[in-house]
């Protein structure tokens, strides 16, 4: 099981803009099907939640910004000594948009990593529960 959150505070800008805060969580199951085999393939499913509070202008919300949407999250991890290759997608399940907004398409991000310091990539110590908004 892994589980992670971010939360993005922005400031006011130039013409007393300010994008909206953000806030990200994620959970994912995550099971091993390999076993007696020097490659490890981690199946992951996850659920993935991103709000957006609207953004303000003159101290104003606009109509138009802000809002919530859930998305399922399948995807592996392809493991072999210190080199991982990931593979995950974003799936828009639910979404709650304030005003007139483009809603979400899918999603997939592609990763490619290497584990330094005697661990191996498959130790688990990285979290692939990603999605964009």
């Amino acid at each position: 099981l892994e589980a992670g959150a971010t939360y993005t505070a922005r400031g006011e800008g130039p013409r007393n803009r300010s994008l909206g805060n953000r806030a990200d969580a994620g959970l994912q199951f995550v099971y091993h099907a390999t076993h007696g085999s020097p490659w490890d393939l981690y199946l992951h499913m996850g659920a993935a939640v991103g709000h957006n509070r609207p953004s303000r202008e003159d101290g104003v919300n606009e109509a138009n910004s802000g809002g919530t949407a859930w998305f399922a999250t399948p995807g592996f991890t392809l493991s072999h000594g210190d080199w991982s290759l990931g593979a995950h997608a974003g799936i828009p399940v639910s979404e709650d948009l304030n005003g007139l907004q483009q809603e979400h398409d899918y999603h997939a991000v592609v990763s490619l990593t290497r584990g330094w310091g005697g661990r191996t990539a498959a130790g688990g110590r990285e979290a692939h529960a990603t999605h964009s908004h």
